[in-house]
């Protein structure tokens, strides 16, 4: 019962090093800034929205995203119209909306046209992000809970083996 449980906990953590490694690397190519203008939006369903960003180098447009770890509705039946309550540059994005006929306020908050910062790697300006890198949850997620699974396995394993 510890071995497979052990093996699974180092399998996560194994995955979440990997991941957590390569953002990091990822993060190190980002070197170049410039500004860029909100040229249309992405939306993703369920009242998520990412504002698209062109930006030109040279004679190329490219284009980045300004994304959201994640967004957090608070909803209800009685809260008139929808208004975001947190800064809309954070990671995660914060709106309190009516759970009924509330719209997205993110083009109102980044008009078409509007000017925001675009962060992308000189070599390939393809991999770049707007303003900031929203990050995941993945890599920390996997690697706490491949850590504790493995814990798990080692007080199960030494809890078997005395009693055993």
């Amino acid at each position: 019962m510890a071995a497979p449980l052990a093996a699974f906990g180092v399998i996560q953590l194994v995955i979440g090093l990997v991941l957590g490694r390569r953002r990091t690397a990822r993060l190190r190519r980002i070197t170049a800034r410039t500004t860029g203008t909100v040229s249309g939006y992405d939306f993703l369903g369920e009242g998520r929205v990412h504002p698209v960003v062109d930006f030109v180098l040279g004679s190329e447009v490219f284009q980045a995203k300004l994304k959201y770890r994640a967004v957090v509705r608070i909803s209800g039946s009685f809260i008139r119209g929808s208004e975001v309550t947190s800064d809309p540059l954070a990671k995660t994005l914060k709106i309190r909306e009516n759970s009924r006929g509330s719209r997205t306020r993110i083009p109102e908050i980044f008009p078409l046209g509007s000017a925001l910062e675009v962060h992308y790697n000189p070599a390939d300006p393809r991999e770049n992000f707007a303003v900031r890198d929203h990050g995941s949850v993945a890599a920390p997620l996997l690697i706490w809970m491949g850590a504790g699974f493995t814990v798990l396995a080692v007080i199960l394993g030494v809890s078997l083996g005395v009693s055993g």
